[in-house]
């Protein structure tokens, strides 16, 4: 049997650029979804998206589907957060 643990989190003091730049990926894979191929995307986003995505509806937008062996999560000592998540995406 398969176990899975999803966590839901939020960006806390986040800069101006970072904002951008997972915006930016945010919007790329939108795009790709709805059948724009030639978007700047992270390759394992696209890899995501191609295998968990069945049914694409126009008028509907759809979240970053993170794959864990992407993502470094370490343990911070800060009054801020309990862990620090470092998210990959391409920049341009």
């Amino acid at each position: 049997m398969k176990s899975t643990k999803t966590i839901q989190s939020g960006l806390v003091n986040i800069t101006k650029t970072k904002k951008d730049i997972l915006n930016q990926e945010y919007d790329n894979l939108q795009k790709y979804l709805q059948g724009e191929e030639d978007v700047k995307l992270y390759s394992a986003n696209k890899q995501q998206a191609e295998r968990y995505y069945n049914k694409i509806k126009e008028d509907r937008e759809y979240p970053i589907s993170i794959r864990k062996d992407y993502i470094d999560v370490q343990k911070c000592e800060t009054d801020v957060c309990d862990y620090y998540v470092n998210i990959p995406v391409k920049v341009n």
